[in-house]
């Protein structure tokens, strides 16, 4: 064999030992990353439904309390008559003046809060206490003076506001701590969204004020978590709206009972 030729052969028998090598390592890296993404999207909807069931647990109560006392109080309808969800955009202070206006002031919406029947405070808190023995702290912890046979007890009205307004800056850490997961893609959002995004939504639209009034400088905003999702939530929920209207349109045009 003329050695030309068998040096022409190695060399041929080189090229394709690597191109083969070229494939199979090829292969092995495709194979490897179909295997980590199938991994990490099993791992975000797992995660996904960790944090739907710490919603139903943990959020969902304060969210149940806050909402009975500010639709019981009128609070909830005045927030949502000056705060309007179309309206609503970037939770900032300047954003909060503006719906204001010259018809309240900021000082107006915290009088209302701090004015809400303590009663009525005390009332929903027993509603949600779990056991006999919860009533029995809550009632020890927002009686300041008991009540005689000539005088009703006397009610711990500061400690009650203070403890209502506590629980809502309670409620906002744990929606930012349920939102950033979402946001920053660590879980699944489609298998959450339908079962949670009406709660979620109507919440941050009643504490807009709450997230907006200390949102004064753009350099250190919080709740930007609960923010992104909420827009993005809010957003979807406009959408789906607006194909369903379209649809009901279209069954209407061809004569189809809805």
């Amino acid at each position: 064999m003329d050695m030309d030729a068998f040096q022409l052969d190695l060399e041929y028998i080189y090229n394709l030992t690597g191109i083969a090598h070229f494939i199979i390592t090829a292969l092995s890296l495709f194979i490897a990353l179909i295997s980590y993404l199938f991994s990490r999207k099993s791992l975000k909807k797992n995660k996904a439904a960790e944090l739907a069931k710490y919603y139903i647990d943990n959020i969902l109560p304060k969210i149940d309390y806050i909402s009975k006392v500010f639709n019981s109080s009128k609070l909830g309808a005045l927030l949502r008559e000056i705060f309007k969800p179309e309206e609503i955009l970037v939770f900032d202070y300047n954003e909060m003046i503006t719906f204001l206006k010259d018809k309240y002031t900021e000082e107006d919406i915290i009088n209302k809060i701090n004015s809400i029947d303590p009663e009525h405070l005390i009332k929903v808190r027993l509603s949600a206490a779990k056991s006999s023995m919860e009533r029995n702290e809550i009632i020890s912890s927002c009686v300041l003076i008991k009540g005689t046979e000539d005088s009703a007890a006397t009610i711990e009205r500061n400690y009650l506001i203070n403890d209502f307004t506590k629980l809502i800056m309670e409620l906002l850490n744990e929606l930012e701590w349920f939102s950033l997961h979402f946001t920053y893609k660590l879980a699944d959002e489609k298998i959450v969204y339908q079962s949670l995004h009406q709660t979620f939504i109507s919440n941050v639209q009643t504490l807009y004020f709450f997230i907006s009034r200390i949102n004064k400088s753009p350099s250190e905003k919080y709740y930007t978590n609960v923010i992104h999702l909420y827009r993005s939530w809010y957003d979807c929920k406009v959408r789906q709206q607006k194909k369903q209207r379209e649809l009901e349109k279209k069954l209407i045009r061809r004569g189809k009972p809805l």
